[in-house]
């Protein structure tokens, strides 16, 4: 988990990184043009994260969780002087993010004998973002609010055979940054983000004890500029 994190994160940085010497090799920072980015814009994305399911307590060991997403976005950008560029964006997001805990000799929380499975069905958010650009490039942070759907499902026993499923919502926070660029009305970006979506009880599969879910993702994907 934490060297794919580790190559995750080096990947967007070199890219970041490649795009700004690019810049400033060239003319800088630009404010080219300025309509190419100002307005509403809707897409589509897809990407793949790599997560962690972690109990407050000490009903069970944290454990991985890993899948695809795919889903959209929209938002408005506003276009300030010197190329900088602001904005707001939502997204959903279908995704299949699954990790098991146990192979049906384990015991976890009062269960013996289990094996519990994870996984996250779907994840929105809303989020400010603020770039800068460098010809057609848009070099960008985001932040906000984020929310996920997770079902754990355990089968084990206790005083006889249990087989139990819980969904619950999650909500917390992502950030993250990425890289677009734009041609005519049509934009294309990869992003990475850092998901921390808290807690929740899924009693009973896992007694009382506050589930935490965490989340990396790279996404990719396209936007359709109306103006």
């Amino acid at each position: 988990m934490l060297k794919k994190s580790i190559k995750i994160g080096t990947a967007v940085a070199l890219l970041l990184s490649s795009v700004v010497t690019s810049a400033s090799a060239g003319d800088g920072l630009l404010p080219y043009p300025t309509d190419e980015w100002d307005g509403f814009y809707i897409g589509v994305n897809g990407g793949y994260g790599i997560g962690v399911v972690s109990d407050d307590n000490t009903g069970f060991s944290d454990f991985d969780i890993e899948g695809w997403l795919l889903g959209g976005q929209a938002g408005y950008n506003f276009v300030l002087d010197g190329g900088l560029v602001i904005g707001l964006e939502g997204s959903y997001d279908w995704a299949d993010e699954t990790g098991t805990l146990g192979d049906g000799t384990t015991s976890i929380g009062i269960f013996d004998d289990a094996t519990l499975t994870n996984t996250v069905n779907w994840q929105g958010d809303l989020v400010a973002r603020a770039g800068a650009s460098a010809g057609p490039i848009m070099v960008y942070g985001l932040g906000g609010l984020a929310v996920a759907s997770n079902t754990i499902h355990i089968v084990g026993t206790n005083l006889g055979p249990v087989e139990s499923e819980v969904t619950n919502t999650h909500l917390g926070w992502t950030a993250g940054a990425g890289i677009s660029a734009v041609m005519g009305q049509i934009s294309t970006f990869v992003e990475y983000r850092y998901s921390d979506f808290g807690t929740a009880d899924y009693t009973p599969a896992v007694t009382a004890d506050p589930v935490g879910l965490t989340d990396q993702q790279v996404r990719l994907g396209f936007n359709y500029h109306m103006r």
